[in-house]
């Protein structure tokens, strides 16, 4: 995804970068996912879109969940806007999550919706204003029209299994062992 939003980045003349790509990222990752969005380059013009072209709806700080948006206060006036988006992965309390941007290569990583720094967190963030929450679920937006799109659930203990205790494949080593 992050390829993706560079190569926005590089077609809007913003070079191909990461830097300042939150709202790039973020729109490349819910096209990905199903959920057709404008691409777009600053983070409060996505916010908006969000709210204003989707209907997605504002909620609290502390009242988050995985799968919202996370749209930070403008703490810079020389440009208006929301100075930072993000994808929340998961909630660990009502400060404190795991959530998905620009910033970390590849991963996710912590942030608080305070912008306090905790933990081995390096540094403290810009505060998050809001988060966004479309109406439907990702399931209903996702779901396919027409029969029964939802299945059955089926016993699978009787699949073979084919990564070991640590993840990893069986019959296969990682790149660089043998």
């Amino acid at each position: 995804m992050q390829e993706l939003a560079k190569d926005l980045m590089q077609a809007t003349g913003n070079g191909h970068t990461l830097r300042l790509a939150c709202a790039a990222t973020l729109s490349c990752f819910l096209n990905e996912a199903g959920i057709p969005v404008v691409k777009t380059v600053g983070a409060g013009n996505l916010a908006r879109r969000l709210e204003d072209g989707r209907g997605w709806q504002r909620v609290d700080v502390g009242d988050q969940m995985a799968g919202d948006v996370g749209v930070t206060v403008d703490a810079d006036p020389s440009r208006p806007g929301a100075d930072h988006v993000y994808l929340v992965a998961e909630r660990l309390d009502s400060d404190l999550m795991f959530i998905a941007d620009n910033q970390v290569v590849g991963r996710r990583h912590h942030r608080t919706a305070s912008g306090a720094r905790k933990g081995a967190m390096r540094s403290g963030k810009t505060r998050t204003a809001y988060f966004l929450r479309p109406l439907e679920s990702a399931v209903d937006a996702l779901a396919v029209d027409g029969g029964d799109a939802e299945l059955p659930d089926i016993d699978t203990n009787q699949l073979k299994e084919p990564f070991d205790e640590t993840g990893v494949l069986i019959g296969f080593a990682p790149s660089g062992e043998s």
